[in-house]
């Protein structure tokens, strides 16, 4: 079968997180079309082809029977090729067909938003939190997991559950007393951890207050709670999930009162201080099945996950 393509390439560099995507150029092999190009990248990259059939308006893929210098873990180089089994996706072969090459850096924590910008801080412990940026504030992108305070006395992990529910002071456990659970759920912590003036977030970070939520809310606006969920992670159907702002909310469920375990998967709550003499305390929490991001109140007892914002 012959094709006859106008191979109008879109060679325009493509920019992002330290890759660079040069000299893209294609030609016809057989029934198949090998694209060429270069590739600048300090690290593995992943690599997709993108076809347009109409100047560069509209854009198809990434494309899915391609082979060769495509897919996870590319690495840079001068000479990288893919090739493109046209006759498996005829439909979007024609006259005039463009390409582009896009390559987004390989990310270790595959819940983040591959297209953001993140930041990074370190706590105490030598744990390398991803950050985010949103709007004028700058939060953690994962839920804290550290073991000391600021002035480095440890936290205690309290594993039993009796112990817990007796705990007066801080304290912190893994889901199910599981350490597998520390990546990506993070630890769980009791409200005196949060409450303790020895300050459990990293240097210069604090856990948010009420204000702080809603001013994140606000710069979300509608279908907050689906722009801050994970993609990833979540039991279906993960409700309007697209973490556009990055915030990468994780489903760690939480520590009950009689020191049970349960929700992971389908709950992630996040601590919020509350100066008060009552017992119950205030949470905000996602779900699974909505794209709502809600309060509550539930004993300081309990075990929820932290999250920090920047001073």
């Amino acid at each position: 079968m012959r094709f006859l393509f106008i191979l109008v390439i879109n060679c325009a560099p493509l920019i992002a997180l330290a890759q660079r995507v040069t000299n893209v150029r294609a030609e016809q092999q057989g029934q198949d079309l090998v694209i060429s190009y270069a590739l600048e990248a300090d690290g593995p990259v992943n690599v997709d082809l993108f076809v347009s059939a109409d100047q560069g308006r509209n854009w198809q893929g990434p494309l899915s029977n391609c082979s060769g210098d495509v897919g996870k873990n590319v690495v840079a180089g001068a000479s990288k090729r893919i090739l493109w089994a046209v006759l498996q996706d005829r439909e979007l072969a024609g006259d005039g067909i463009r390409f582009k090459v896009v390559a987004k850096k390989t990310l270790t924590k595959p819940w983040l938003n591959p297209d953001l910008s993140y930041g990074s801080v370190t706590d105490i412990d030598g744990n390398t939190y991803a950050t985010i940026q949103i709007g004028k504030q700058v939060w953690l992108a994962e839920n804290l997991r550290t073991t000391r305070y600021q002035d480095g006395d440890p936290i205690p992990n309290v594993t039993d559950g009796d112990a817990w529910t007796q705990l007066k002071t801080g304290a912190w456990a893994h889901y199910i007393n599981d350490s597998q659970y520390e990546q990506p759920y993070g630890k769980l912590y009791n409200w005196h951890t949060v409450a303790d003036p020895r300050k459990v977030c990293p240097v210069g970070w604090h856990v948010p207050v009420y204000w702080e939520w809603t001013t994140l809310f606000v710069e979300l606006e509608g279908g907050a709670g689906g722009k801050m969920k994970a993609t990833s992670l979540w039991d279906e159907p993960n409700a309007g999930a697209t973490n556009e702002s990055g915030f990468a909310g994780l489903p760690g469920g939480g520590r009950h009162l009689d020191g049970s375990f349960s929700l992971t998967g389908r709950m992630g709550y996040w601590w919020m201080p509350v100066e008060n003499e009552e017992i119950d305390q205030d949470f905000y929490f996602l779900q699974y099945d909505s794209d709502f991001v809600d309060w509550n109140r539930n004993d300081r007892r309990c075990g929820f996950s932290l999250r920090c914002v920047r001073d």
